[in-house]
């Protein structure tokens, strides 16, 4: 998977780059379509806030988030 995350200075987040095709309006129909809200900034860059975070429902929204770039189509090398 192309992740880049940038966490330096971060304090409660960390910046995650996503190397993809998609653009950032597909991304987060994608996410909607899991049942996350997701928020992007220029470039594929995600602000992960992680503060007070509920680490019973981590793994969950991990695999949510995963299955937004799944397909290999959605992808760049």
């Amino acid at each position: 998977m192309a992740v880049e995350v940038w966490e330096q200075d971060a304090g409660l987040h960390f910046l995650m780059h996503l190397h993809t095709e998609l653009g950032d309006g597909a991304l987060r129909q994608r996410a909607e379509a899991t049942g996350l809200r997701l928020d992007t900034a220029p470039q594929h860059i995600l602000v992960v806030n992680y503060a007070g975070i509920d680490m019973e429902r981590l793994p969950e929204g991990l695999r949510r988030l995963a299955q937004i770039w799944e397909e290999p189509s959605c992808m760049t090398n």
